[in-house]
């Protein structure tokens, strides 16, 4: 385990007794590098639960390291072949070539 969080810590919200409002609580990541998840102890209920990209970075620096190499094709790769969401570039909900023409044309543009 790289890092773990303890989101009644990290984002309290008290209901003693009752139910909340809707309450957010919650994390989030501006890279990438979620592989696995694991929600432990009792007691857990999850309600639209997300995974998805933010789109704050740098499509194109895809291992979120700010610098733009061979290692970005690497991370696209293997996001690919797993069959990631995050990996359909042109956003048409299907994986294929069209998106690693996608991609290299997001790392010729480069970040901002």
């Amino acid at each position: 385990m790289l890092e773990s969080y303890n989101i009644v810590q990290d984002a309290p919200i008290n209901t003693p007794g009752g139910v909340d409002a809707g309450e957010f609580r919650g994390i989030q990541r501006a890279s990438n590098d979620i592989f696995a998840y694991q929600v432990a102890y009792a007691f857990n209920v999850m309600d639209d639960l997300a995974f998805s990209r933010v789109e704050d970075g740098c499509f194109a620096d895809c291992d979120g390291n700010g610098a733009l190499n061979i290692l970005d094709f690497v991370c696209y790769q293997g996001l690919f072949q797993s069959g990631d969401p995050s990996a359909d570039c042109d956003d048409n909900g299907a994986l294929n070539i069209l998106d690693f023409v996608c991609f290299q044309g997001a790392f010729q543009k480069g970040c901002d």
